[in-house]
């Protein structure tokens, strides 16, 4: 299990995974939501560590405290070397039948990468941070992530409406962060006709704080009348074309979520 004992982020001691976690959320997740925060905390105990640490080690980073951000370096190197040592593993992902192993590698992969132009990292760091963005997006397009027909393709019956939505939700999210931080490390691999996904939920579903609230906001969004997003790729094209973009049926724009 994580040690879950100290709150200071100092070099001493064992890190309070929890309480940093809490300050990922609260402070970064907003700009990047790419994990269901209900989905984490029910299972948090069970998250590969590599993942839980990568957004500890943002937590520690985003409490401003000098030795918390150097210790968040620290962190921030092992990680990164970690996952290097790994990618044998995580790029070789043609498929995703065990959808939540490669889902959480790939969260952690995409956070690392993310964090590395947040700190400034030194340039070697960043070469190495643009060579994972690399195998991850090559990884990404061969499993089919930034298709909207190749992630439904994933699912089974026996899956739960509640574990689908979720499933495919953080995958568009994925595959939308992905695509920003392509274009922050300027690899030229993507561009926006290779998003053939809908935009994510604004938020109305995926903040939704339980199962039971989960449902009574799906039943509540059924009963308005929604209607199926479009793929961002037409989005644009509609705009480029001189349209209005999305919109709902009601003429007024749609809320999109934010990946800054």
């Amino acid at each position: 299990m994580l040690a879950r004992t100290e709150r200071n982020g100092g070099d001493q001691g064992q890190l309070d995974i929890d309480y940093h976690v809490e300050s990922y959320f609260a402070h970064f997740h907003f700009q990047w939501p790419i994990i269901h925060r209900p989905s984490f905390q029910r299972s948090k105990d069970s998250q590969p560590h590599i993942l839980v640490l990568s957004m500890a080690m943002i937590g520690l980073w985003v409490t401003g405290d000098k030795v918390a951000q150097s210790r968040a370096e620290n962190m921030h190197d092992k990680l990164v070397a970690l996952l290097e040592n790994r990618k044998g593993d995580w790029k070789s992902q043609k498929s995703f039948k065990h959808k939540l192993c490669p889902m959480m590698t790939f969260q952690a992969v995409l956070l690392n990468t993310i964090f590395a132009l947040v700190r400034e990292a030194p340039p070697d760091l960043l070469d190495r941070c643009s060579s994972m963005v690399r195998a991850l997006t090559t990884t990404c397009i061969s499993g089919g992530l930034f298709s909207y027909d190749g992630i439904r393709t994933q699912l089974t019956p026996s899956e739960s409406f509640l574990f689908a939505w979720t499933w495919v939700e953080e995958t568009k999210r994925l595959a939308l962060a992905l695509f920003k931080v392509n274009l922050l490390y300027k690899t030229g691999m993507l561009s926006i006709s290779d998003l053939e996904f809908p935009l994510p939920d604004c938020g109305y579903l995926w903040d939704a704080p339980g199962t039971r609230e989960f449902y009574s906001r799906y039943r509540a969004q059924v009963e308005s009348g929604t209607h199926e997003t479009p793929l961002i790729c037409d989005i644009f094209r509609h705009v480029q074309r001189g349209g209005p973009g999305l919109v709902h049926s009601n003429d007024q724009p749609t809320s999109i979520p934010v990946l800054a």
